[in-house]
């Protein structure tokens, strides 16, 4: 794992103290970063949402849009779990800030500048659109970087993190999940 990575864990690591969450976190923030996958918030947040709900953590998927101070907004994924936000795939998105984790910066240490879930008139992206149209099984196996979809990526990862994942039960399990729309 590279030092970048290894000083926002630290960094996690003060600021909550569950392993399961950083550990999970992390897993899939050094695949993003390995993958060099670049606007993938949709993707990454869903791993974050699946692999944390194998693990008994109650986590909410939304989609919506992040707003910057200076009122640049975009469309956008990231996880909730008891209301504060988590989000990986911000620190490679095309607007780029760091990682958020319990909704503080991992550089900075302090609540996070962005604002999530704000409303504007703009049309949805692509991925957006996607996202929210297809069914969750439809958009997981047209996941574009792995050949069998993004389900093999959470069978991977998930083994990383010494859970045993079975692809048919899973598919099954989240066949109906929807995001929250925020």
């Amino acid at each position: 794992m590279n030092q970048r990575i290894n000083l926002l864990k630290r960094n996690a690591n003060k600021i909550y103290s569950n392993k399961v969450i950083i550990e999970t976190y992390f897993e899939i923030f050094k695949y993003m970063d390995e993958k060099k996958l670049d606007g993938a918030c949709h993707p990454i947040s869903t791993l974050l949402y699946i692999l944390l709900n194998e693990q008994n953590i109650k986590s909410e998927l939304c989609i919506g849009e992040a707003v910057y101070p200076d009122g640049t907004c975009f469309d956008h994924s990231w996880v909730e779990i008891d209301g504060d936000v988590y989000d990986i795939a911000i620190d490679r998105s095309a607007i780029s800030s760091p990682p958020v984790f319990q909704g503080i910066d991992l550089e900075t240490q302090i609540q996070t500048i962005l604002k999530y879930g704000f409303k504007s008139n703009i049309e949805d992206n692509t991925g957006a659109k996607l996202a929210k149209t297809l069914s969750f099984n439809k958009w997981m196996d047209g996941y574009p970087h792995h050949e069998k979809g993004l389900w093999c990526v959470v069978k991977d990862l998930g083994n990383n993190l010494g859970l045993m994942i079975d692809l048919i039960a899973i598919k099954d399990k989240y066949k109906n999940t929807l995001r929250k729309e925020c």
